[in-house]
C-alpha cells in the first residue's frame, strides 16, 4: 500500500526556522534488535511430553496401530502425549527459567504413512485444526491461556513446504525429473520459468500462468479415491498447487521443487498458495500464538518469504504485538554462516534463523576439545546477521534437537571413555555457553533430565518424558540420575534441571546476558574461551570464561574494558555451590584480569561499577570499500535458491576501551539529506555485509558513512564517496520493492514555546507497510512509532535533536537531524491545589497539597508521573515550613523542566501529624520492644507503630484519589515517593512493601542510624529484584548527618549484593558541609527529583 504524502506540520505555537542539510553528518542509530529477542526457549514434542488424557491416544480412529498410528511400543508411532498433559506441566517448564514454549506442529496429520505415524506433526492434512491425538482446539486454546497466565510465550511450529503424502503420480513412478528435461508448462502448453513469475506480494498475481493437471507437470498428479477432500483448507486439494516433480534428492533444484521423502511439495511460487498460507497462519496469530518457527525454510523459494513474512509481521503489529517472532529452520551441515544468514537479511525478510552453525561450533569446542581460537573465529562471523532491522541477537541457538540428535549423544560419541562425572561436566559446560552467549537458547525437552538419545538423531532423539514402553527408550540410561527411560522423567531435583534453572534465572535477571553486546576476549590458553557481555543501557561489563580441558587447570590474563583497579564480583560458577568460591577479579594497569579455572569449569563475573566515560572520543576509519570503488555484485545458487553476493562494508576503530557501536549508512546522490541504514554493529570487527536494494538506479553515486558511538557521549564519523555498483545480471534485493524514501525532508531547526505543543511529522513512501520510529538524541523514544511525533507541552527536556526511521521490507531510511529549541513562555501556569484535613480509615486526617506543572490545564489529554512527598508542609510555603525555609520543590521542578531534565510531574505533598515518628517508622523492620525503647529514649508521644497503616493510606486511599482526580500516569514506573530523615526511611520501606505500586524512592538524609541500623538488615532481605526500581540516597556531614556515612556505606553494600547497578538503579551522594535541615535539602532537591524522573 502506498501511503499518501504528508507535509511536516507544526502547531501555531511552533516557529519553523531555516536550516541547511549538513554535508558530512554523523549518523548514530542504536542497534536494531527485534522486540521479541532475549527469550529462553523450551522445545517440546507434544506426543512425547505428557499424557493428560488416554481418551485421545488413538485420535478417536477405529482399528489397530496401522490405522490409528498409536503404538507406544514403537518409536515411530504416537505414544499418547497431548496438550492437556503439556498444560499440566507448564509449572515444570516455568521452573526452568524459560520464557517461551515452542511446540512441534499441532495440526491434524496423516495418522500413518510409509511405515510410521505423524506423531511429530510434520505431515499435516488440516492446517486449521488440532490433531485429535493431541487434543481439541479448545484444549489448545487453554494451553495458550495457561502459558500466557504464567508469562510464557508460545511459539508455533509451522510448515508451508509440504503437506502429508496424499497425491500419487500416474504410472506410480517418483524419481525426480528436472526442469531441463521437463519444464513447467501453462495450461496451453507454453513453457515457463516458475522463478520468473513467482509471487512475492509485490508483483502481479494474475501474471502467473493457469495450470493443468494433465500437461503442466513432469508427472500427472492423481488422488486416490476417497482422498479428494482430505486436506483443509479446501484449496490444498487442488493438485495443480503442487510441484509434482518426484522425490527430492536434496541437491540442486530438487531441494526446493522435489517431494520431501514423498510428502506433497507445494507450488509455493503460486499466488494462491502464498495468499492461502498467509490467510491460514494469520488465523493462528489471531488465536494468540507469539511466534512461528518455520520448518524446512530453505526448501521454499525466496519469493514466498518476501510475501509471507511481511504479511505476518503486519498482522501481528496490527494486533498490537510487534514482538511476534518468525524464525526459520535452515539445516546446513557445514555451518556456512554466510548462507544461514541469508534467510534473515537481504532478500528474505524473516526475523531470524535456527543457528545450526552454533551447534556445530559448540560440539567442536566442548565435546571434541577444540581450540578457543576456532570458536572465536566462528563468532567473528556474527556480522553476517547484521542488517537494517536485525542482528545475531535474535538467532535461535541450540546444542542438539530431535532432528540432529541430543547433546548427550554427541558427548558419548566424542568421549567414549568419559566417566559419568566428566559427562555431567561437559553437559554443564555446553549449556553454559548456550545460555551465556549471544542469541536465544533452546533447551530440548528431556535434556534437563539427562536424556541421551543413544540411537542417534531423528526418531531416536524423541524419547518420552513419561514412562516409555518402546524398548529403545524404555531401556535407555540417563545422565546424572538412577532413573531410566522406564520411569517418569519430570524430576525437578535432577541436577541438570536445577543447573539449567539457575542459568535461566540468571538470563532473566540480567539484560546483558539476553541481548547485550558480546565482545570476544582472546587469551594465551588454547583451551580457555572468554567473552564479555555489555548491555548498552546499563554499561556494566559481565565476563564469562570457559575451560574445555579435561585435566588441566588453566590460568590466563583476560583483557577487559575495565579501568585499572576496577573489580568484578563473582556471579555464577559451574561447580556445585559447596565447591564454588571464585574471588573477585581486579583489573591491572592494562585492564586485564587474571582468571583460574579448574578442568571443565566455567564462571561469570560482573563489574561492580558501570564503565567510566573515556577521556576522548574513539577514532574511526572506513576502510572498505575505498573511495571511488566500483562494486561488483554476483550471485550464487544453493540448492535451487539464488542469492546475490554481499559486499563487506568495514570500519576500523581505535582509541577508547573497546565498547562502542558503529552505525553504517549510505546516501544516494538522488536522495540527499537522507540515510539508508545498513546496520549497527556492537562489537569488533565492525562491519556489515551489504547487497544493493532493488531500486538502486544504474550508475548512481553512493556515499558510505560509518559512525562510532562509545555510548558515553563521544561520537565520530568517517565516509567514503564516489562509489558505484557495476552492472550485473544478478537480482538485487527484493524484486519490485521500493526502499522507504522521505518525500519531504525534515527541517534542520525548529523552535517551540515552553509549555506549548511540539509536533513533528514525517512524509515517506515505499513498498508495503511503512513503520516509523522516532529518536531523541540518538536513542529510540518508546512508543513513538507513528508518522507523527507529538509532545503536548514542550519543556527543556524536549529541546534537543530528533530523527525518524522509516522501515519496510526492503530497507530503513534515517532522516537528517532536527534541532528543537525552546522559547520562553509568558508565565509558568503552574498551581497548587490544597485538600485540607483529608480523612483516612487508617491514620489521622492531614492536609494534602497537589502541585500541578505548567501546561496542566491546557493539555487535558496529557498524563504525568507523580511523586508522593512526605512532610508536605515543608515543600512549598515558608509560612508552613519548619524554620520558615521550604524545600521549594515547585521551583526545583520548574528549573528541571526548563533545563530539559524532565518533562515535569505532579507533586503530592502529604503533611505530617503529631504521630510523625510512628507513621514514618518501617514497622516490620522494628520489633515492638525496639520501638518501645526508641519512644522512651527520645521521649516521644506513645503512639502505636503506624508505618504499615500510613502506607495503606497512601496506597489504598490517597493514590486512588489522586489517579482519579488528576491526569496521572498511574503505573509503577511513573510513581515515586520521597522524604527526608524518617521520611527517607518510609520511602525506601514503601518500595519494598509495595514494589508493584512505587517505582522509585528519594531518600534524603535517611535516618539509617535508627536502632543502630536495624532497618538496613531488613532492607537486605526485602529489596525487590533489580531492574524496575530506583533509589536515591544522600547525606551531609554536619549536625545529625555527621553520623550517617558508615550506615549509608552498609546500605550501598546491600544494594550491590542485591544486583542493583550503581548509577542506573541507585545512586548515593555525599554533601560535605551540609546539615540535617530544610535549608540543606532545598539546595539539593533538584538531584533526587531529576534521578527519579529521568527517562
Amino acid at each position: 500500500m502506498r501511503l499518501p504524502l504528508v507535509r511536516l506540520l507544526f502547531t501555531t505555537s511552533l516557529l519553523l526556522l531555516a536550516g541547511q542539510i549538513r554535508s558530512q553528518p554523523a549518523v548514530s542509530v542504536p542497534r536494531l534488535t527485534h522486540p521479541g529477542a532475549g527469550q529462553t526457549i523450551y522445545l517440546l514434542m507434544p506426543d512425547r511430553f505428557a499424557n493428560g488424557s488416554k481418551d485421545n491416544d488413538t485420535g478417536h480412529l477405529p482399528g489397530g496401530p496401522e490405522d490409528t498410528g498409536f503404538d507406544p511400543t514403537r518409536i515411530g508411532y504416537y505414544h499418547g502425549g497431548d496438550f492437556l498433559g503439556a498444560t499440566q506441566k507448564l509449572d515444570y517448564i516455568q521452573g526452568l527459567g524459560t520464557t517461551v514454549v515452542w511446540t512441534t506442529p499441532p495440526f491434524k496429520n496423516n495418522p500413518v504413512q510409509s511405515g510410521s505415524a505423524g506423531y511429530h506433526g510434520y505431515w499435516a492434512t488440516d492446517f486449521l485444526n488440532l490433531d485429535p491425538h493431541l487434543g481439541t482446539n479448545e484444549e489448545y486454546r487453554e494451553f495458550l491461556r495457561q502459558a500466557h497466565a504464567r508469562g510464557l510465550r508460545v511459539y508455533l511450529d509451522i510448515v508451508v513446504n509440504h503437506t502429508a503424502d496424499i497425491i500419487k503420480y500416474r504410472g506410480d513412478k517418483y524419481t525426480y525429473i528436472d526442469k531441463a528435461t521437463a519444464p513447467y508448462r501453462g495450461a496451453d502448453g507454453t513453457p515457463f520459468d516458475e522463478r520468473a513469475v513467482a509471487y512475492n506480494g509485490l508483483n502481479d498475481p494474475t501474471a502467473f500462468p493457469k495450470l493443468s493437471a494433465g500437461r503442466s507437470f513432469p508427472y500427472v498428479p492423481v488422488v486416490p479415491p476417497g482422498k479428494e477432500h482430505s486436506k483443509n483448507p479446501a484449496w490444498l486439494n487442488d493438485v495443480t498447487l503442487y510441484h509434482n516433480r518426484g522425490n527430492s534428492t536434496f541437491q540442486g533444484e530438487s531441494a526446493s521443487l522435489g517431494d520431501f521423502v514423498g510428502l506433497d511439495d507445494l507450488f509455493t511460487e503460486h499466488p494462491r498458495v502464498v495468499q492461502g498460507f498467509i490467510d491460514v497462519f494469520s488465523q493462528w496469530v489471531e488465536r494468540g500464538v507469539d511466534g512461528f518457527r518455520i520448518d524446512t525454510m530453505r526448501h521454499v523459494n525466496t519469493a514466498f518469504w518476501q510475501a509471507f513474512n511481511p504479511a505476518i509481521r503486519a498482522k501481528a503489529r496490527a494486533l498490537g504485538r510487534p514482538d511476534f517472532l518468525q524464525f526459520g529452520e535452515v539445516m546446513n551441515g557445514v555451518g556456512d554462516v554466510a548462507y544461514l544468514s541469508e534467510f534473515s537479511t537481504g532478500s528474505i525478510p524473516a526475523d531470524a534463523t535456527t543457528d545450526f552453525a552454533f551447534a556445530g561450533a559448540m560440539r567442536k569446542f566442548v565435546s571434541q576439545a577444540g581450540t578457543a581460537a576456532a570458536l572465536e573465529d566462528f563468532f567473528q562471523h556474527d556480522d553476517y546477521y547484521t542488517d537494517h532491522d536485525s542482528n545475531v541477537h535474535t538467532s535461535v541457538t541450540l546444542l542438539g534437537n530431535y532432528d540432529i540428535g541430543r547433546w548427550g549423544y554427541f558427548l558419548l560419541q566424542d568421549n567414549p571413555g568419559a566417566s559419568r562425572d566428566e559427562l555431567a561436566d561437559l553437559v554443564r559446560l555446553g549449556h553454559g555457553l548456550l545460555y551465556l552467549s549471544r542469541g536465544m537458547p533452546v533447551l530440548h525437552y528431556g535434556d534437563e533430565q539427562g536424556m541421551v538419545g543413544k540411537g542417534g538423531n531423528d526418531m531416536q532423539a524423541r524419547e518420552d518424558m513419561f514412562a516409555s514402553q518402546a524398548p529403545d527408550f524404555k531401556n535407555a540410561t540417563l545422565l546424572a540420575t538412577t532413573r531410566t527411560g522406564a520411569d517418569d522423567k519430570f524430576d525437578p531435583d535432577h541436577p541438570f534441571y536445577r543447573f539449567f534453572a539457575r542459568l535461566g534465572q540468571l538470563r532473566k535477571a540480567h539484560a546483558a546476558l539476553r541481548t547485550g553486546a558480546m565482545i570476544l576476549r582472546p587469551t594465551a590458553e588454547p583451551g580457555l574461551f572468554a567473552f564479555s557481555r555489555i548491555d548498552r543501557g546499563e554499561k556494566v561489563e559481565y565476563l564469562a570464561a570457559f575451560n574445555n580441558s579435561r585435566s588441566a587447570t588453566l590460568t590466563a590474563a583476560i583483557p577487559t574494558s575495565q579501568p585499572a583497579g576496577a573489580r568484578l564480583a563473582p556471579l555464577f560458577d559451574s561447580r556445585p555451590p559447596e565447591a564454588a568460591g571464585n574471588e573477585p577479579l581486579t583489573a591491572d594497569a592494562n585492564g586485564a584480569v587474571r582468571v583460574t579455572l579448574a578442568p571443565l569449569q566455567f564462571a561469570l563475573w560482573r563489574a561492580e561499577s558501570p564503565l567510566p566515560v573515556p577521556a576522548a572520543a574513539p577514532r574511526i576509519a572506513l576502510v572498505a570499500p575505498v573511495e571511488g570503488a566500483v562494486l561488483g555484485i554476483g550471485s550464487r545458487e544453493i540448492d535451487g535458491l539464488l542469492f546475490p553476493t554481499r559486499r563487506e562494508i568495514r570500519a576500523e576503530v581505535s582509541g577508547g576501551d573497546g565498547v562502542a557501536e558503529v552505525t553504517f549508512v549510505l546516501t544516494r546522490a538522488s536522495r540527499p539529506g537522507q540515510f539508508e541504514l545498513l546496520g549497527t554493529d556492537d562489537a569488533a570487527p565492525y562491519r556489515v555485509f551489504w547487497t544493493p536494494p532493488a531500486d538502486l538506479a544504474p550508475g548512481e553515486k553512493l556515499e558510505f558513512i560509518a559512525t562510532v558511538n562509545d555510548l558515553r557521549g563521544h561520537i565520530a564519523a568517517a565516509k567514503v564517496g564516489g562509489i558505484t555498483v557495476a552492472p550485473s545480471k544478478a537480482q538485487f534485493g527484493i524484486a519490485g520493492a521500493k526502499s522507504p524514501r522521505l518525500t519531504t525532508l525534515l527541517p534542520a531547526e525548529v523552535s517551540v514555546v515552553f509549555g506549548e505543543t511540539l509536533t513533528l511529522t514525517a512524509a515517506a513512501d515505499g513498498s508495503g507497510d511503512l513503520e516509523y520510529q522516532w529518536l531523541r538524541n540518538g536513542e529510540f523514544i518508546r512508543g513513538a512509532a507513528g508518522a507523527t511525533y507529538t509532545v503536548p507541552h514542550a519543556s527543556g527536556f524536549d529541546a534537543t535533536e530528533y530523527r525518524v526511521l522509516v522501515h519496510n521490507l526492503a530497507g530503513t531510511v534515517v532522516s537528517g537531524p532536527v534541532k528543537v529549541s525552546l522559547l520562553p513562555a509568558a508565565a509558568s501556569g503552574a498551581r497548587i491545589e490544597h485538600h485540607p484535613a483529608y480523612s483516612s480509615r487508617f491514620v489521622a486526617p492531614r492536609n494534602v497539597d497537589v502541585w500541578l506543572p505548567p501546561g496542566y490545564d491546557a493539555h487535558a489529554g496529557e498524563r504525568y508521573p507523580v511523586i508522593y512527598m512526605h512532610d508536605g508542609q515543608n515543600l512549598f510555603d515558608p509560612a508552613t515550613s519548619y524554620g520558615g525555609v521550604p524545600w521549594s520543590a515547585d521551583q526545583a521542578m520548574l528549573r528541571l523542566m526548563q533545563a530539559g531534565k524532565t518533562r515535569g510531574a505532579i507533586i503530592v505533598g502529604i503533611w505530617c501529624t503529631p504521630a510523625r515518628f510512628a507513621e514514618y517508622l518501617p514497622q516490620k523492620a522494628v520489633s515492638p520492644e525496639q520501638y518501645a525503647a526508641l519512644v522512651a529514649e527520645f521521649k516521644l508521644q506513645p503512639f502505636p507503630p503506624q508505618g504499615d497503616a500510613y502506607l495503606r493510606f497512601l496506597v489504598e486511599e490517597l493514590k486512588p484519589f489522586i489517579d482519579h482526580s488528576y491526569h496521572t500516569q498511574p503505573e509503577r514506573e511513573h510513581t515515586s515517593t520521597m522524604g527526608s530523615s524518617m521520611g527517607g526511611l518510609i520511602s525506601a520501606y514503601a518500595v519494598c512493601e509495595y514494589p508493584d505500586v512505587f517505582g522509585g524512592a528519594g531518600c534524603v538524609s535517611t535516618h539509617w542510624p535508627l536502632g543502630d541500623g536495624v532497618v538496613i538488615g531488613w532492607l537486605a532481605q526485602h529489596l525487590p529484584k533489580p531492574g524496575a526500581h530506583r533509589f536515591y540516597f544522600d547525606h551531609g556531614t554536619e549536625t545529625l548527618d555527621a553520623g550517617y556515612e558508615p550506615y549509608q556505606r552498609r546500605v550501598d553494600t546491600v544494594m550491590r549484593a542485591a544486583g542493583y547497578t550503581e548509577g542506573r538503579d541507585w545512586i548515593t551522594r555525599e554533601f560535605p558541609g551540609a546539615e540535617h535541615s530544610e535549608k540543606s535539602w532545598r539546595q539539593r532537591v533538584d538531584l533526587p527529583l531529576s534521578f527519579l524522573l529521568a527517562p
